[in-house]
């Protein structure tokens, strides 16, 4: 009985080969590998064989459609020598549902088989994106809408999003953000907040680094460094002069730094750039070694302070929006440089704070106080009014 199987089984075999043999070749689409979710896939595999016993097969092509047939086909690079011609191909991302089709060219003639299935690829991951640089709460606020501090964003639509914090103690926590897209792939952001409590800067030693802005000349009280130290009860300095520089001049910040470095702080806040716009000093790039370049300058600044003062905190504000400059291109060269460094900033230009379950723009808070080019220095209410968050900033490094 099994013997009869066996020749029975050889029998439909030869006869399928001689089959084949008549047509010259002809194709078999045998499976496809998908995943994802439909209607979505991250990537679909479509596999073929092509019967060529007789070595009739002159040219394979496949091509991609959302219609029923193409007119522009590839080349398959294969081995037409081969009695059976595997064929193995991957949908590319697109973003309607295409389906495949496979042309043989053979001696006789041409064979076309296009798949029935149609499939949409892609294989983007969602996007989750800060919306500030700092998160800060009150802790008593239990009814914060985390999700709302984050951009979130996917090719394919978002499918699933939530937010969970995590790690809690006394002054700060995670938010675990997770996006998942409706391909199934998906995407984990962890973002620390922290907490407006008071933080311990009783006796701790304090530098301030900068230009007009820190050393606010009409201001009675000191700026930014008076109200900072002495309402967290600092032993705070303040090395700052008007038309300072970060690029090297003859009163560039550089000449600050072996002072700085020899007195031990536990904090070093500095500001700059808006005398370099004002002078017109090169600006340079993220490549730029030259410290006769803003670029150049604040990367061998940060370079030497992170060498000399180990044990520092070092931040940097980036200063407000100042009438009549054009600051873009400074800020950014700016943000990029303390990101290289690990150095966290205050974005004073552009920036927002959420706090009290709220969000505040810098640039409104600063919107009623005087700003001017020949006199960029805040008055005394702006200093009152922004000191407090610089105090919530200094916490957090």
């Amino acid at each position: 009985m099994i013997k009869k199987g066996i020749y029975i089984i050889i029998f439909l075999f030869n006869i399928f080969i001689f089959i084949c043999c008549i047509y010259n070749s002809s194709i078999n689409i045998t499976y496809t590998t998908k995943k994802g979710i439909n209607p979505y896939y991250t990537s679909v595999h479509q596999k073929a064989i092509i019967f060529n016993f007789n070595k009739s097969v002159k040219k394979i092509e496949y091509c991609f459609t959302t219609e029923g047939v193409c007119s522009d086909f590839l080349t398959y690079d294969v081995n037409l020598n081969n009695r059976i011609i595997n064929v193995d191909i991957d949908y590319p991302e697109f973003n309607s549902k295409q389906h495949i089709c496979i042309k043989i060219t053979n001696q006789d003639g041409i064979n076309l088989e296009c798949d029935d299935n149609y499939y949409l690829v892609d294989a983007g991951e969602p996007k989750i994106e800060s919306l500030y640089n700092n998160i800060i709460i009150n802790k008593k606020d239990a009814d914060i809408n985390y999700k709302d501090m984050f951009k979130v964003s996917a090719s394919t639509g978002i499918k699933d999003y939530k937010c969970e914090v995590e790690d809690i103690d006394e002054y700060s926590a995670y938010l675990i953000c997770k996006a998942t897209a409706k391909n199934g792939l998906s995407t984990t952001l962890k973002q620390i907040v922290y907490y407006n409590y008071f933080e311990e800067l009783e006796g701790k030693k304090i530098a301030f680094v900068g230009d007009d802005i820190f050393r606010a000349s009409n201001d009675n009280f000191g700026g930014f460094a008076s109200r900072v130290g002495l309402a967290n009860y600092m032993d705070w300095y303040s090395y700052s002069s008007n038309g300072k520089t970060i690029t090297e001049t003859d009163n560039s910040m550089i000449n600050d730094l072996d002072t700085i470095s020899n007195n031990n702080f536990d904090y070093i806040i500095l500001t700059g750039g808006i005398n370099d716009l004002i002078n017109e000093n090169e600006l340079g790039n993220l490549e730029s070694t030259s410290i006769g370049t803003y670029a150049g300058a604040l990367d061998y600044i940060f370079t030497e302070l992170k060498e000399k003062n180990k044990d520092s905190k070092i931040g940097f504000i980036i200063p407000y929006s100042v009438k009549g400059l054009d600051q873009e291109t400074l800020v950014d060269i700016t943000k990029r440089i303390c990101e290289k460094h690990n150095i966290k900033y205050l974005n004073l230009y552009d920036g927002e704070i959420f706090e009290g379950n709220a969000k505040v723009s810098y640039k409104d808070l600063l919107k009623k106080e005087k700003i001017t080019v020949s006199d960029f220095s805040l008055s005394s209410l702006g200093y009152d009014t922004i000191s407090k968050y610089i105090s919530i900033w200094v916490r957090t490094l």
